[in-house]
């Protein structure tokens, strides 16, 4: 973080913008905290700087982006701390254990805003890390959206002098092609992090939450936690549109 007279500007690492579609979304909730005059984001190298009043610090800024398929990390939060004593250096959770449920974007911003605050996590995840987006939603279906939209394109449009071509397709390449882009997104926006963060414990399995509020496996091994947070997502809706269930259809997962 940097300071002029009257200005501050603070530069943040943004995790989960998995396309520059992103950018858009990530501007409008950064430029919606009071308070701040300009928001510059950087895809894909994944940063941020916001220009703003002096006196605001980071908290407002990540908190911003919390409940988002994004989160944000201060570059230096040392500066943070020695300026203002706030941010990095509010370390109100030292010593707490929080359990998060879920290992996609949501998941994530809670376990390194938890870790900021000086706190351990302990992420129980079913599956796959990474959550819808990157694993069966935004990334996968765009892709093949895009491939077939080049596709069909390639057999059918209106320009007089440009010869078509109905090739066959390799269905199998492009799916790899797909599977390798999410798996490389996946690395570098999921399990990078975690490895960059050891405070951070995952568990790979079912988590269920006790009559009690209490976190356990679904084996039944106990998860001790100072508290929980569950950010397991959501599930597909299907909208009751009549002859859907006759003709057919597609969610994000299928």
């Amino acid at each position: 973080m940097s300071e002029g007279t009257g200005v501050t500007r603070i530069d943040l690492n943004i995790s989960g913008m998995t396309c520059g579609s992103c950018v858009p979304h990530v501007e409008e909730r950064l430029a919606a905290v009071h308070g701040v005059d300009e928001v510059d984001v950087r895809y894909p190298e994944g940063t941020v700087s916001v220009t703003a009043a002096t006196g605001i610090d980071a908290d407002p800024l990540v908190a911003a982006l919390m409940g988002s398929p994004y989160s944000a990390v201060l570059v230096d939060s040392g500066a943070v701390a020695s300026e203002n004593g706030t941010g990095g250096g509010d370390r109100g959770g030292a010593g707490k254990v929080l359990a998060v449920v879920g290992g996609g974007s949501a998941g994530f911003a809670a376990s390194i805003r938890a870790v900021e605050k000086g706190a351990r996590v302990v992420m129980v995840q079913e599956g796959a890390i990474g959550g819808t987006c990157v694993n069966v939603g935004c990334v996968p279906s765009k892709t093949l959206i895009r491939a077939g939209e080049v596709r069909h394109r390639q057999s059918v449009h209106p320009f007089e002098g440009i010869s078509t071509m109905d090739a066959p397709v390799d269905w199998e390449r492009v799916r790899q092609g797909k599977d390798d882009l999410v798996n490389a997104l996946r690395k570098a926006k999921y399990e990078d992090v975690l490895a960059a963060y050891p405070e951070i414990t995952l568990i790979e399995g079912r988590g269920v939450l006790t009559e009690g509020g209490q976190l356990e496996l679904s084996d039944g091994t106990p998860v001790p936690a100072d508290a929980v947070v569950v950010a397991t997502g959501s599930s597909a809706w299907i909208p009751d549109v009549p002859g859907l269930q006759e003709s057919g259809y597609l969610d994000s997962t299928t």
